[in-house]
């Protein structure tokens, strides 16, 4: 699944009645939804399927995998942050996306309708408190993916050739005026509904703003490097912008409980914690009304909220980036604090779960294992690697910090690599400079299990030798030679076919 699985999750966390005439209430929520359902003339060699849910509150998002039986049925029950979600679900390698939506303790029972072939989805139904019309079940993807058609940074109907020898000011305008276009397409989208429209629109204008612009030097730096020769790009110099740059967040009303449906919203988050301009401090084990006051007086006449959701979900995703990113579980007196700061218990609820299932994640994964590079030539170097695993089949994963859909296939992979734990199948993870040091170090904390670094020669004699172009790419060793290879992550289903061969 790629990452345009993931956006949906973005945009569209919350289906609204397309009967209704004013908005369903949305509040955070530690609840639990259960989705059943029933898929119809599926081919007889697919039996999961996975289901993506954005969070929210603690910033970031969980695959799900699920059994789908003989006869075609499939259940299960996801934790989730706000009272109403919705999810993207995918069956096998089908590149078919369906929205779901669902409500925290009822029943969602979704019907998909597979081709005689069983190749494509041809139609699906569903059954839910949370009232969704069939365009806003099947169409969602659809809609998004137009809307995303063509984002990257060039000018569009601005008249200019390049941005690093313009001002920030220009830069924020080609971001605003692509973000304008982008929110039409929601807005001229008519199947689906005049709500669902309003809300994928708003998040859309989150999204491209809230991400491009936080990106300003790198945008800089990429627009540079397109400009000029490659003899040149180390005289590039950019001045960072001030703090009267981020004036753009003056734009939205944070506090506005429309944006739980979106996951453009946790995302806004986690740029606004890392900025380095803004310079929030850490929260950490601090005090979480001292810490709030003084990040209050950094954004000071930066953002219209000084109080409310917007700080709430500023806090609760501070957690969250301890417990996601770093994977570090809260200390007692961090626990102390939330329980009695948080007015609005369901907050503290949400993280607190979240920092359970983080301390039984890292009881049940393997052990954080990092190599050196064995001394060999490099044409003998994945066998070198591969025979310290005697008797093991060892699948590489080739990755990199910055690759979007690497880090995608590792998180969809969790569950395998726990269902095969102990039966003689290691992963092996391997990355290169590609990825800066210390960002590979913070991540494979995250990932755990065996990792290498290769240098730059290594990296480029094996990917050339296995005949990879791009990646994620897998190579598959059984007692010590090459069983097979592939680039881009095939899911899960296919990948535990390839290791059982």
């Amino acid at each position: 699944m790629h990452k345009f699985h993931v956006l949906i999750g973005l945009f569209f966390l919350g289906l609204l009645p397309s009967h209704a005439q004013e908005k369903p209430e949305q509040f955070i929520k530690c609840g639990t939804a259960k989705i059943t359902g029933k898929i119809r003339n599926l081919r007889s060699d697919v039996s999961s399927g996975t289901l993506y849910v954005a969070e929210v509150v603690t910033g970031g998002g969980s695959y799900h995998t699920f059994k789908i039986g003989q006869d075609g049925s499939f259940s299960l029950e996801i934790p989730i942050e706000t009272h109403q979600i919705t999810g993207s679900l995918q069956i096998a390698e089908d590149n078919s996306v369906i929205t779901l939506a669902a409500a925290d303790g009822e029943e969602t029972f979704l019907t998909i309708d597979y081709d005689s072939a069983g190749q494509t989805i041809q139609d699906a139904a569903i059954r839910t408190q949370v009232p969704i019309n069939h365009c806003d079940l099947m169409k969602t993807g659809d809609v998004i993916g137009k809307a995303l058609r063509g984002i990257g940074i060039t000018p569009d109907s601005l008249d200019s050739a390049s941005f690093y020898d313009k001002s920030s000011d220009f830069f924020k305008e080609v971001i605003f005026n692509k973000s304008e276009r982008r929110e039409a397409v929601f807005k001229n989208a008519s199947c689906l509904s005049p709500l669902n429209r309003a809300i994928l629109s708003g998040a859309m204008k989150l999204y491209v703003e809230s991400n491009y612009l936080f990106h300003y030097p790198e945008n800089m730096e990429e627009d540079f490097r397109k400009h000029n020769a490659k003899r040149e790009w180390d005289k590039y110099k950019l001045e960072k912008p001030g703090k009267g740059y981020y004036s753009f967040l003056k734009r939205y009303d944070f506090n506005n409980p429309d944006y739980l449906y979106s996951g453009a919203y946790s995302d806004l988050f986690k740029y606004i914690l890392r900025d380095s301009v803004l310079n929030l401090p850490p929260l950490r084990d601090g005090a979480i009304g001292k810490w709030m006051d003084r990040v209050k007086e950094n954004l000071n006449g930066i953002v219209n909220a000084d109080s409310g959701l917007f700080c709430d979900m500023l806090a609760a995703n501070s957690y969250g980036l301890q417990l996601r990113e770093e994977k570090q579980p809260l200390s007692d007196r961090q626990i102390t604090q939330i329980k009695d700061y948080w007015r609005d218990k369901e907050i503290a609820k949400v993280v607190l779960r979240r920092n359970r299932q983080l301390v039984e994640q890292l009881e049940t994964d393997n052990e954080l294992v990092t190599h050196a590079t064995p001394d060999v030539k490099k044409e003998n170097l994945l066998s070198a690697i591969a025979s310290g695993y005697e008797g093991k089949v060892v699948v590489f994963d080739f990755w990199a910090t910055w690759c979007g859909p690497c880090l995608e296939a590792i998180s969809k992979t969790r569950d395998l690599k726990s269902e095969l734990q102990g039966k003689n199948v290691v992963f092996v993870y391997i990355s290169n400079p590609s990825s800066p040091l210390p960002a590979w170090k913070k991540k494979i904390k995250e990932i755990g299990g065996e990792h290498y670094y290769l240098d730059v020669q290594q990296w480029e004699y094996v990917m050339t030798d296995l005949g990879f172009e791009y990646i994620p790419s897998y190579a598959i060793f059984k007692e010590g030679k090459l069983q097979s290879k592939f680039s881009g992550f095939p899911g899960v289903e296919k990948l535990r076919r390839q290791i059982s061969l």
